[in-house]
């Protein structure tokens, strides 16, 4: 499915792929991983709430919340700084 292609440094997301490129070379990502990312991305210069975002990419059983959130914030590590 054909979507937007967000640029940010040496990155490139391919957000209907779902793929990160850096300096062209493909950067693997988890699934939830990837789903965070373009979620973060789709709201460029917001502040989103956690709320919203295990809405968008819920945790798949009871006690994944924390690996969410670690996803998140390795995800933010990569986001462009503003």
């Amino acid at each position: 499915m054909p979507g937007p292609i967000h640029r940010f440094g040496p990155f490139r997301f391919d957000s209907g792929e779902r793929l990160l490129y850096r300096d062209g070379g493909l950067v693997p990502l988890m699934p939830k991983m990837a789903g965070l990312l373009a979620a973060l991305l789709e709201r460029r210069g917001q502040v989103v709430r956690k709320v919203e975002l295990l809405r968008e990419v819920p945790p798949d059983a009871h006690g994944e919340k924390a690996a969410a959130r670690a996803s998140a914030a390795l995800v933010r590590g990569a986001a462009p700084k503003k």
